[in-house]
């Protein structure tokens, strides 16, 4: 009985699939006539999105100097126009002063490629000795059209100025100002300075992640404070710590003031510098100061004591990270330097300046040229996310970068060397008042 009706239902079947042959023909026709259009038209889509991605591009460029068109209707100014004709086969000859290394030569391929213009790199090593003398030497021909310099090595050549063309051109780049002209530009990328430190120190220390604290606002002096005395142990008992609170590649001093948006100079109405030694919050800085080095919170090593686990904190730019990960075996964090005023911010000093030379014609194409070289060669987010895997360090790092802070007492040399005699006075114990008295004399 199964095996009859298996038969029937079969004949059935065949006979309904005769009947349904010319309406399958005629669907798998209309099927087969639209895949072609639709083909066509996916090439043509995609012809359209390649001129969409051309325009995209060109705008992307002109938007370095300013949209080419007004009205985003005007097509044909932005994709038949090449904004950057100008700059092919220009020459941009750049003085590198000790090892800036700017740009990458990376970075210099990739211009040269994208916009034509020729970058010519001389790297200069100075002297020990008279190091800026020589400089400044160099610095007065006519062989190259920008000059690279380490910030703080060349402190007096930058604020003399007198080899440094003023940039008067309204570039929306980082401006380093000296008696109201801008002669240079910040050529790192997106300096932030702050303090690493070592996670496993911290959580046998029975302390929280500094992070936290910063995202509840609880980051500020006396927190950072208890965390340098905390950390430190002396494990064995013979009066010498094992593990310190901090060891430092750079002064704390500098970074805390900008921090806690503490003015450390100021121009009187005669015009002269004054060391702000008498406001209170400066003092407030100095007394903290006073009490890490008298406490024995900080260690008398660098960079190493930290790679080898000895101290919790050492300060230095976030850019250092992957290095000092890959140098470790403990996990390391990133965080701001404490403030009491909600500020995230460093004093950069350890910064590279761009300058022009005096002497050089600059034109219209050479400073649009200029512009594309010191422009960052991607966005702050994107920057530190190539750093940090943390959204919440990178966010900290982007805030920290936008308000960048170059340290103004880097930039009198004789103000310099007396700040310097007068923080080796506090960090050696003297009393705020009889540092106080000694400047006062």
């Amino acid at each position: 009985m199964k095996t009859k009706l298996k038969a029937v239902l079969t004949k059935e079947t065949l006979i309904t699939l005769k009947r349904c042959v010319p309406v399958f023909l005629l669907v798998l026709s209309f099927f087969v006539v639209n895949f072609a259009l639709l083909a066509k038209n996916r090439d043509t889509s995609s012809a359209f999105a390649a001129i969409d991605t051309q325009r995209a591009e060109d705008i992307r460029k002109s938007a370095i100097l300013g949209s080419i068109c007004a009205d985003e209707d005007q097509t044909c100014a932005v994709s038949t126009i090449d904004p950057f004709a100008d700059l092919k086969g220009l020459q941009i000859r750049i003085k590198e002063f000790l090892f800036t290394e700017f740009p990458e030569d990376e970075a210099v391929e990739r211009l040269e490629t994208e916009f034509g213009f020729e970058i010519i790199t001389e790297r200069v090593f100075l002297p020990e000795d008279d190091y800026e003398d020589f400089a400044a030497e160099l610095l007065a021909k006519d062989d190259y059209d920008v000059a690279i310099l380490p910030y703080m090595d060349m402190i007096s050549v930058v604020q003399e100025g007198r080899y440094f063309k003023e940039i008067d051109a309204d570039l929306d780049l980082d401006m380093i100002s000296f008696n109201g002209q801008n002669i240079g530009i910040l050529a790192d990328e997106y300096p932030a300075a702050g303090l690493f430190y070592n996670k496993r120190i911290i959580e046998e220390a029975g302390l929280e992640d500094p992070i936290e604290l910063f995202k509840r606002g609880e980051w500020d002096l006396d927190a950072f404070f208890k965390y340098l005395q905390t950390a430190s142990k002396d494990n064995d008992d013979d009066g010498i710590n094992d593990i310190y609170g901090i060891v430092i590649k750079e002064d704390l001093t500098d970074n805390l003031a900008a921090a806690n948006g503490i003015q450390v100079l100021s121009v009187d109405e005669d015009g002269e510098l004054i060391l702000e030694i008498n406001n209170p919050g400066f003092r407030e800085i100095l007394g903290f100061i006073k009490e890490v080095y008298s406490g024995g919170y900080k260690g008398g090593m660098s960079r190493q004591g930290f790679v080898d686990a000895r101290a919790c904190f050492y300060n230095d730019d976030a850019s250092s990270y992957k290095e000092l990960s890959l140098s470790m075996d403990d996990e390391i964090g990133f965080i701001c330097y404490p403030s009491d005023a909600g500020l995230v911010r460093s004093a950069s000093s350890d910064v590279q300046v761009a300058v022009l030379n005096k002497n050089m014609e600059v034109d219209e194409s050479f400073l649009k040229a200029f512009d594309i070289l010191m422009r960052p060669r991607n966005d702050a987010e994107e920057y530190f996310s190539e750093i940090f895997d943390d959204d919440d360090v990178v966010s900290m790092c982007v805030e920290m970068s936008s308000d960048n802070y170059i340290s103004p007492i880097y930039m009198f040399r004789e103000l310099h060397d007396f700040y310097l005699d007068m923080l080796r006075d506090v960090k050696a114990g003297f009393s705020m008042t009889d540092v106080t008295s000694d400047i006062a004399g």
